[in-house]
């Protein structure tokens, strides 16, 4: 049953590079008089997704969600004002599952503390704890 379940997982991980491959096209395009191109290639961006889907490959919502080893690999920590540290801050990659296992680990950046935010929060300490005497 489990040959059943997981057989096509070698033709989904493939299908996978095709779909980071339009990726990076679409964001290399340089010129804007490229439109119908870029539809055609958005189009069949969406239908590879779409024939991932009924076969139970699902994009692993990463950004802005707690690291977890499990289903991200980070690549990198960066410090940002948006996230959490911790926190996923940036997908160079998309992950991916398949059915209940792990096809593909999201590459992602990880938020760290902002240094002037926790220079600035080391001040406002010191300056409570000299009052506070």
């Amino acid at each position: 049953m489990e040959s059943n379940k997981y057989g096509v997982q070698p033709l989904a991980r493939e299908i996978l590079n095709v779909v980071d491959n339009f990726d990076r096209a679409l964001s290399s395009k340089s010129d804007c008089n490229e439109n119908a191109l870029e539809e055609g290639v958005i189009l069949i961006q969406k239908e590879v997704l779409s024939i991932l889907e009924k076969f139970n490959v699902k994009k692993i919502n990463a950004l802005g969600e707690d690291f977890d080893a499990n289903i991200h690999q980070a690549m990198f920590e960066k410090e940002s004002k948006e996230y959490k540290p911790g926190q996923v801050c940036e997908i160079v990659q998309e992950g991916y599952s398949f059915h209940d296992r792990l096809l593909r680990p999201a590459l992602v950046g990880i938020s760290k503390e902002n240094v002037e935010e926790k220079e600035e929060k080391n001040e406002e300490d010191k300056d409570i704890e000299n009052n506070s005497k």
